[in-house]
């Protein structure tokens, strides 16, 4: 999935939350019917990209199957845990690559 069905998809989300710091995790919410939650549950994977000025430059992410903005701190997650919160999906993803900035 990830990058190779849809490589320009991306949402802007404005929280994410760091779950643990050993092992590090971040957990994301998603509306649960979205077609962001289904790439997610089909991928086991998400990107954060913490941006302060957005651009359009796209790289791949060193781990993980998904592009990342350029000038972006990127945190690449794999899926570890999946929550059912009402309407939304809580994913916890475990850290498996951070850069503070690719370029």
């Amino acid at each position: 999935m990830g990058r190779k069905m849809l490589r320009e998809h991306s949402i802007e989300i404005d929280k994410y939350t760091k779950v643990s710091e050993m092992p590090l995790l971040y957990g994301i919410s998603l509306p649960k019917n979205s077609l962001e939650s289904k790439l997610v549950q089909g991928s086991k994977v998400f990107a954060l990209n913490v941006v302060k000025h957005a651009k359009k430059e796209t790289l791949e992410c060193k781990k993980i199957d998904c592009f990342c903005f350029a000038s972006a701190e990127v945190i690449e997650c794999e899926v570890v845990q999946e929550i059912e919160a009402g309407d939304h999906l809580f994913f916890v993803g475990k850290v498996l690559h951070e850069t503070k900035n690719y370029k």
